[in-house]
């Protein structure tokens, strides 16, 4: 059976991507940075909105605000600079990610706020913290912490 087509549609995207055989695609808090590198490089590249995210040992999940129809380019260049990374990091060789990432488009406000709180939810579900905004490596630290994150930022120019 014929995967259903990507949607690619601008606006709200939860994004998931996990690594090959549910592997740790971060293995120090060196490759949580480098990913945070990575996708802020691709943000200013690809122009779009980084609205919560969480990095977890052996997957990610990202919610975005697109404003073109760039979803699959820009999760590409996440991916693959990433996976370069690591492969290099680790002398190994070979695929990090289990497969294509999957996306869900976000079609109302209701489910926006469902996702938001699932993706912030998830370090305390997976037994790293106890509560929202401790975890380094999710939005919410950001956000309770008022670092001053590019990442964050939600200017988005045209092009």
């Amino acid at each position: 059976m014929p995967r259903r087509p990507r949607v690619e549609y601008a606006g709200y995207h939860h994004i998931i991507n996990r690594g090959v055989a549910r592997g740790d695609i971060f293995l120090s808090e060196r490759d949580k940075d480098k990913f945070l590198e990575i996708l802020l490089e691709t943000k200013e590249l690809y122009h779009f909105i980084v609205h919560s995210f969480a990095l977890m040992d052996n997957h990610y999940h990202l919610l975005i605000e697109t404003k073109f129809e760039n979803l699959s380019m820009l999760t590409r260049h996440i991916n693959s600079k990433y996976a370069q990374y690591f492969n290099k990091r680790y002398n190994r060789v070979g695929p990090l990610w289990q497969g294509k990432f999957k996306n869900l488009y976000v079609f109302d406000e209701k489910y926006l706020y469902i996702l938001f709180r699932y993706i912030e939810q998830n370090p305390i579900k997976a037994n790293i913290t106890k509560n929202i905004g401790e975890y380094r490596y999710s939005a919410s630290s950001m956000i309770l912490a008022s670092e001053q994150s590019k990442l964050l930022q939600n200017s988005v120019t045209t092009r």
